[in-house]
């Protein structure tokens, strides 16, 4: 019978909530998901039947042995992206003569170097968490699966991690000294871009004070990415091959509240292709990181999943379609 859990920090109180899942293990395109016999080995060298936990060989930047990793992607409407669902079982390193029983707990305290602990405030619910080794078995017929709150965007950005470890075994084995835990990891982004093909909304005419923008970080002509003219004749030129990340910041003058923007270039070959997106309301405040996107066409749109009152936008490309540089025609908000 499946037995569940539900863990909400230290208090142990129930937690019932519509579910990102990050139920553990291997993601195929991520890992190698076969038993890695140099890790069994790590164990083998006992006279005793030892249980353990095995999940491959993760990926180099990752802890080894981790048991799940997915990058989940908040916005201030909620939680979107990457949804991780797998799941392990336990191993034993022979055959067992009797009925195995692993039980298994979280560990919130077991973080690898380099992340942080899950805050209490998110909760962790564990399905099957007690595994069960077969006579005549080397692993077990059932898979241990857990599922973190849905709402995870208090999380911002970084990396979390919290472990699942056995905690004992029933039937004759003992419980591995060194392969017991298996770190479960965490990598979550935080953006405010919903989209870069449509439009933010109803184009804003821009007001009369328009005349009075200024734009920095174009060499050539910055005036045309301003005007009211789109002609692919006059344009904002960056240069040739200009030094990257390249900031564009376009003052505005005073603060407008606003669901997005685009720029337009000359064509789609002097575009820039990818970028990261930054508001400030004064010149003495911290830039506000929006979030990064990509461009694949002209004119390069930015839709806010929520509105933003800004007076200066900075433009923070990373990445050029052409050596040539960018072209641009036009500057537009939206409202």
């Amino acid at each position: 019978m499946k037995k569940m859990q539900h863990f909400n920090g230290s208090k142990g109180k129930p937690l019932y909530a519509a579910a990102i899942a990050i139920v553990a293990v291997c993601m195929t395109c991520l890992c190698a998901c076969e038993a890695d016999p140099d890790l069994t080995t790590v164990v083998a060298g006992s006279p005793d039947n030892v249980v353990y936990i095995n999940n491959g060989l993760a990926p180099v930047t990752l802890p080894q042995n981790t048991a799940v990793f997915g990058g989940i992607t908040n916005t201030p409407g909620g939680t979107v992206g990457t949804r991780v669902t797998t799941s392990f079982g336990v191993r034993s390193t022979k055959p067992s003569e009797n009925r195995i029983r692993v039980k298994l707990e979280i560990d919130r305290t077991a973080v690898p170097e380099g992340y942080t602990p899950l805050p209490d405030d998110i909760g962790i619910i564990v399905e099957d968490d007690e595994l069960t080794i077969l006579p005549g078995q080397t692993q077990s017929e059932d898979q241990i699966s857990v599922t973190l709150d849905n709402d995870l965007r208090p999380l911002g950005t970084g990396r979390y991690a919290f472990a699942i470890k056995i905690t004992r075994a029933t039937g004759g084995a003992k419980v591995s000294a060194n392969l017991a835990s298996a770190p479960v990891v965490l990598i979550t982004t935080y953006t405010n871009i919903q989209g870069a093909t449509t439009p933010p909304g109803s184009t804003f005419t821009k007001p009369t004070g328009a005349a009075s923008w200024t734009v920095t970080g174009i060499a050539t002509n910055p005036q045309y990415m301003l005007d009211a003219s789109t002609s692919t004749g006059q344009y904002a030129s960056t240069g040739a091959n200009p030094a990257l990340p390249l900031d564009v910041v376009i003052d505005m003058k005073e603060p407008y509240t606003i669901t997005g923007f685009h720029t337009r270039t000359s064509s789609t070959t002097y575009r820039p292709t990818a970028a990261t997106i930054y508001t400030r309301l004064t010149e003495d405040d911290e830039w506000t990181p929006q979030g990064n996107v990509a461009w694949t066409t002209s004119p390069q749109y930015v839709r806010f999943y929520s509105p933003v009152t800004t007076r200066y936008v900075r433009i923070s490309i990373t990445a050029i379609n052409s050596a040539n540089g960018i072209r641009y025609t036009d500057f537009v908000i939206y409202r």
